[in-house]
């Protein structure tokens, strides 16, 4: 199967937002400002796709299995946020490919490093983002949380 990033569209959200089943999911997924039940316009406000770089992965047939985003905080770090692959999928490699495919999505600037913020209790994301290269690391400047691990890769590693 092949799999390719592509910006989110409007049409893209319900999709998204069918994999919310409660509000834990949605906060384990978007974080605490999350609501349940959300619409499409709760999330667009939430995620402000107008502003942070917002892609879906899509199959074949432009189906939407995962979704993500990253903001750019100059001068080198990629924040990567909102990583959330469909429940059918998950478990079967498409996380890795997503988070794979959005890094790729990034310019070249100098010293280039990605950061994430992972939940306490999330250990399969955890797994994921450590085999990705992914370290647990001491929150920078507006990444302090008190429900996530805050997570670095350094790209010349």
């Amino acid at each position: 199967m092949t799999l390719t990033l592509r910006k989110a569209a409007d049409a893209d959200y319900p999709t998204i937002i069918s994999w919310v089943p409660d509000l834990a999911t949605a906060q384990l997924w978007g974080g605490p400002m999350m609501v349940y039940p959300i619409s499409v316009r709760d999330l667009i406000n939430i995620i402000k796709p107008e502003e942070v770089d917002t892609f879906v992965m899509v199959d074949e047939a432009d189906s939407v299995v995962g979704t993500a985003q990253f903001y750019f905080m100059p001068p080198s770090r990629f924040h990567l946020a909102r990583i959330m692959v469909k429940p059918d999928a998950r478990g079967k490699g498409f996380g890795r490919t997503l988070v794979n495919l959005l890094m790729a999505q990034t310019w070249d600037v100098a010293d280039k490093y990605f950061t994430l913020n992972v939940n306490f209790g999330n250990d399969r994301a955890r797994a994921l983002y450590e085999s990705l290269g992914f370290a647990i690391a001491e929150p920078e400047t507006g990444n302090f949380s008190k429900t996530s691990h805050f997570m670095r890769k350094d790209t010349n590693e």
